[in-house]
């Protein structure tokens, strides 16, 4: 492997955030509030101040940042051992033991952690949930690569989404901007009730696929063969191990880290293609989705804002994304959104003048009618006043 130069280093910047974390879980306190503030701020204050980058592919070793995204699993893994172990009743963990020699006092920092220090714990491994959810994105469009495809699924897994590899190729991005579409979020639609229809519609849509992959080939629904069951089954053997380093209560820590992670994944699908329509039958366009360049946030997420790109091109690895000029632009970078999406009509003032340059600049008439059809505001170029 080349070494890698200074644009591929920089998407080691994730699993960084995933480390520090794992130091913070082992000395406990308050200080377990750290991982969740450090993320906001690169994410939100920075990515604002450094604002947008030009470049375009991404140059170095490509084999370092396939490692990068593979070694969030495992980064992951760890990370939630550490968190299920906050939650055992016993004065002293065999993980306690096991680092005491090593001079770290584990067993003591879970002892002097407050329910308050908790909080942050909860708050910040949910949002590294939602950081592995996205490089789970990632390397389930890997299909070819069956290491990589396994990874995206077990991080899948962790966020109670495995059915997600099974629906976002075959349903999201065959019908990305229809009106049925439970990935896309429909015009005047908010951020909750979204993620509501998503999970539920995405894990309907997962479960008929592979019911219908399985009664073509003739085999059992009921069987090893089910990617959706295998799915399931991933999930429950994460929620067993939490279960054995802290009980019923770690379950249900893994329960709220788990769901966490699921609503930074679909807020951010809220994001990417928010009040956009392509009528049924027509073929997919950069002006389909909603991009950002913002430098910082694109390399924590490892370039997902290159939505376009990535719609046009669903097999790309994300070092070869490419900006696109001819898509429309969202206003700041994704976590930013993310965070006024959590304030409905904050979001929907904010969108307004892009939805509306939308539709001038961007809509065919056809698409126009679209959304018409179906009940929701059309700017409509004939009422531009004339100069």
């Amino acid at each position: 492997m080349t070494a890698p130069n200074v644009s591929a280093l920089r998407f080691s910047s994730a699993n960084l955030l995933f480390c520090i974390n794992i130091a913070l879980l082992l000395v406990g306190g308050v200080g377990l509030w750290a991982g969740y503030l450090l993320i906001v701020l690169l994410k939100t204050a920075l990515d604002e101040v450094v604002g947008d980058t030009d470049e375009q592919e991404v140059a170095g070793s490509t084999a370092f940042m396939d490692m990068m995204a593979l070694l969030t699993l495992p980064l992951l893994a760890v990370n939630s051992l550490l968190f299920a172990f906050y939650f055992s009743p016993a004065e002293s963990t065999w993980l306690g033991a096991a680092l005491a020699p090593i001079g770290i006092d584990f067993d003591g920092a879970r002892r002097g952690t407050t329910w308050f220090d908790m909080a942050g714990a909860f708050i910040s491994m949910g949002a590294l949930y939602g950081m592995a959810m996205n490089v789970a994105h990632e390397l389930v469009h890997r299909t070819t690569d069956r290491v990589a495809y396994t990874f995206g699924r077990w991080l899948s897994a962790f966020s109670w989404e495995s059915s997600f590899a099974l629906q976002h190729m075959t349903g999201h991005h065959m019908n990305a901007g229809y009106y049925e579409d439970s990935g896309t979020a429909r015009r005047g639609e908010n951020v909750y009730a979204f993620v509501l229809r998503a999970s539920v519609g995405n894990n309907i849509f997962a479960w008929r696929a592979e019911s219908n992959r399985l009664r073509r080939r003739g085999l059992s629904l009921w069987s090893l063969h089910n990617r959706f069951l295998i799915g399931q089954a991933m999930t429950l053997a994460i929620a067993a191990a939490f279960y054995a380093c802290g009980g019923w209560l770690a379950v249900a820590a893994f329960a709220i880290v788990g769901f966490q992670g699921r609503f930074y994944l679909e807020a951010a699908a809220f994001i990417e293609h928010y009040g956009l329509v392509r009528v049924p039958g027509t073929r997919t366009e950069a002006r389909h989705s909603w991009n950002s360049y913002r430098a910082i946030s694109n390399t924590i997420i490892y370039n997902v804002a290159r939505h376009a790109d990535h719609h046009l091109h669903a097999g790309k690895p994300f070092y070869k994304l490419l900006r696109d000029d001819d898509a429309p632009q969202l206003p700041h970078g994704y976590l930013t959104m993310f965070a006024i999406s959590l304030v409905p009509p904050l979001y929907a003032r904010v969108m307004k003048p892009h939805l509306l340059d939308w539709d001038m600049h961007y809509a065919t008439e056809a698409e126009r009618r679209y959304l018409r059809s179906h009940g929701k505001p059309v700017w409509e170029p004939a009422a531009v006043p004339a100069e």
